[in-house]
């Protein structure tokens, strides 16, 4: 399956700011041992790179961004798909691109902590946790 990771998930694994960070650490060393064939958008690293701004030095940042492009593969956001996703009934429109992009790229699964952003999604979509406990059985 390819798995595309929302942001969320990643800024968890990396700062460990809830106490479902755990899963989020998890899914990381399986895509770190290429267990796992997870994809994030180009606009993602971005975000990443702005969010991490509030937990680490620039130096760190750029290490870290460079281990991300080698764990995971990146995923154009279309000019279509930002049409798209403003159509769409997710209320989060950064969700909504993250869903069209998914649809482009024939994505399997969305992993997020906001599931019910995606109420009316029309492929699979799963927490950290719960992927974690389907690679494990």
């Amino acid at each position: 399956m390819k798995y595309l990771f929302d942001t969320n998930v990643i800024i968890d694994a990396l700062t460990s700011r809830n106490n479902i960070s755990v899963y989020s650490q998890q899914l990381l060393k399986e895509v770190a041992s290429s267990k796992i064939k997870a994809y994030l958008s180009y606009k993602q690293m971005t975000d990443i790179s702005y969010i991490l701004r509030k937990y680490y030095s620039q130096d760190d940042i750029k290490e870290i961004l460079g281990y991300l492009l080698e764990m995971f593969e990146l995923l154009p956001i279309l000019p279509s798909d930002i049409k798209i996703a403003q159509s769409l009934k997710i209320s989060d429109f950064e969700d909504a691109v993250i869903y069209e992009t998914a649809k482009t790229n024939m994505i399997s699964c969305i992993i997020t902590n906001n599931v019910k952003n995606f109420n009316n999604a029309k492929m699979s979509i799963m927490t950290p946790k719960e992927l974690v406990v389907l690679l494990n059985n």
